[in-house]
Parts: C-alpha cells; structure tokens; sequence
C-alpha cells in the first residue's frame, strides 16, 4: 500500500510540476513562489466556486432578455450610491443614435478598444491582468465594456477572485443575450460619470451644459477620460498621464475618419489650453470659455468619406485610415 501511496504521490508530483511550467510558460515564464502559487489557487477555487454559481447567475438570464427592448430603471452601483447620497439626481436615458459618433468611438477607444472586434474578452488585456495578479498585484484589473456592465448591473466594486469570476460569466452571457451596439447604448447610460452623474446625458448637461448630441470633440474626449475614476472630476484628466491618454484616444479618432486632420489639430491645440485652466481651478464652462476667448467655438467634428454614417462598429475602427 506505501508504495502504491508514493506511486500515486510521486504521479501527483508529476503533475503538479507540469501544470508549474505550463503556467510559467503562459504567462510569461514567471517564477512561481509560494505566495504567487497561493494567489493562483485562490484564484482558481474562485473560478469553481463560480462555476458552482452557475444556478444562481442564471437567475439573471431573464432579466438581461428584458434588456434587448427595455432600459434598465437602475442597477447595483446605482442603488449603492443612492445609500451614501450619491444615487442619480438628473438621469435620462439617451438614445444611441442621438450620441454623436465621436462621444461613443471616444469611450470604446478609452475603455475597450477592441470591443467590436472580439467576443466577449480582450485575452491580450486579462493575459496582463493575470500577470500582475500573479505577482500579487490586486490594485486594478483590465475590465472591457462587457465586463464593467455586467458589473455595474448586477455585482459590485468588490475587488475579490469570486466577483471577477463572476463578472467574466455575466459578461459572457450578456455578450450572448445583447448585441454590441445595445450593449454599448446601456453602457453610456448607466455608468457612473461623476458624484451623482450617470450616464452620458447627465455628464454632458453637468460638465458642459449641453445635451450629448451637441458634444463637441474636445468635450467628448474630456468625458472619456473621466471613466476610470469618474468621481475625481475634470480635475483629474488634467494628470500628465490621463492627458497623455486622451491624446492617444484623440489619434484613434482621427485614425478612425471621425476626425479631419485640421479638426484633429485644433482640438490637440484646445486641449492644450484647456488643460492648465483646469488645473488651475477653472470649472469646465469657465475653463471652455476662456479657450473660446482665444480659439474661437468649437465646432462639430467633422468625419470623413462618411465615417459616421457607416455602422458603428465600422465607425468605431481605428485603423480605418
């Protein structure tokens, strides 16, 4: 019996050091100390607790139907922030064909750049989530559009192994219930854009004092960059590093034809001006009033050869130029 026991302990052993070198070699041959083999092991319980949650995830399957006609009245995040007095004051819901172009590829270019283009995960983006989960580093994940609605919907800000479980099966479904475009529409709707701002059309009329349809381009990629941490305000796109951001989104615009070159140019050349003035304390209309001083209105983008009269997903490409 011993040497059956060590036959099978040693056959373990096998196993577990194959499995060792498989994880290694995907992600990127890292070394596996205890504590990051631990961290894994949490992870992959979680991912079977998870499964086991399957009964219970598909008691949401109704109600994400109920989503392919209807709007949601509320979600999770909403009636959390409703307990601490940060609930919606001025929610609307906005259309999707009544968001400029620009405003909605701005925000699948910040967030989720690849959204119309994969199923329901960009793999590249939780490879490197993964990896720095490996190494213990739990401080932010690499949530697309799926995901973050899935999470806004119905789970939580929880940072824990089970919720992102979780959060990858509804967005799974979701993704298989809704399309891209329905998908996105909830999403400018119900996300968080400030301290009691949801959805784009409260954004638009609190920061700008405009309906989303009269986004203009600086305007648009301003709110795009407020979604990673909406609840610091304007004050934070003005960071070197969100601003480098929005910069690089601004090249995807005009990549995508959705900006001309001369627009391109002046909205770099605004957000420039714009960028010290709310730093310095200005409120976004001050701030934009005092670049218009100098720069004159802003006017609409301007897309070319029809980019905004293509589908969205179509529009919504980066390489289109």
């Amino acid at each position: 019996m011993r040497a059956s026991g060590c036959a099978v302990s040693q056959a373990s052993d096998v196993k577990a050091h194959s499995m060792a070198q498989t994880l290694r070699a995907y992600f990127g041959r890292l070394r596996l100390s205890n504590g990051i083999l631990v961290t894994l092991c949490v992870l992959l319980a979680a991912g079977a607790i998870a499964v086991l949650d399957l009964a219970a995830t598909r008691l949401y399957i109704g109600r994400m139907r109920q989503l392919v006609d209807e709007n949601p009245s509320t979600t999770t995040y909403m009636e959390r922030a409703r307990g601490i007095g940060n609930g919606p004051h001025d929610w609307h819901w906005t259309p999707l064909d009544s968001i400029p172009r620009i405003a909605a590829c701005a925000v699948v270019f910040a967030e989720d750049r690849n959204f119309f283009r994969i199923g329901t995960l960009d793999w590249q983006s939780q490879r490197l989530m993964f990896r720095r989960v490996l190494r213990g580093d739990l401080s932010r994940g690499s949530s697309g559009i799926a995901q973050q609605l899935a999470r806004n919907l119905y789970l939580g800000p929880q940072r824990t192994p089970r919720r992102k479980a979780r959060e990858y099966l509804l967005a799974w479904q979701l993704s298989h219930t809704l399309t891209k475009d329905r998908m996105l529409e909830i999403y400018l709707n119900v996300v968080e854009w400030g301290k009691g701002v949801w959805g784009i059309g409260d954004a638009s009329r609190h920061y700008f004092g405009v309906d989303p349809a009269e986004l203009r381009p600086t305007q648009a990629l301003m709110l795009s960059a407020l979604l990673p941490a909406p609840r610091r305000g304007l004050q934070h796109t003005t960071s070197e590093d969100v601003a480098n951001r929005i910069e690089v989104t601004a090249w995807m615009l005009e990549r995508a034809l959705l900006l001309d070159e001369l627009t391109g140019s002046a909205t770099t050349q605004r957000l420039e001006l714009l960028i010290p003035r709310l730093r310095a304390g200005l409120s976004p209309a001050q701030a934009t009033a005092s670049v218009d001083s100098i720069m004159g209105p802003e006017s609409r983008a301007v897309a070319l050869n029809g980019a905004d009269t293509v589908a969205l997903r179509n529009s919504c490409h980066y390489m289109r130029r």
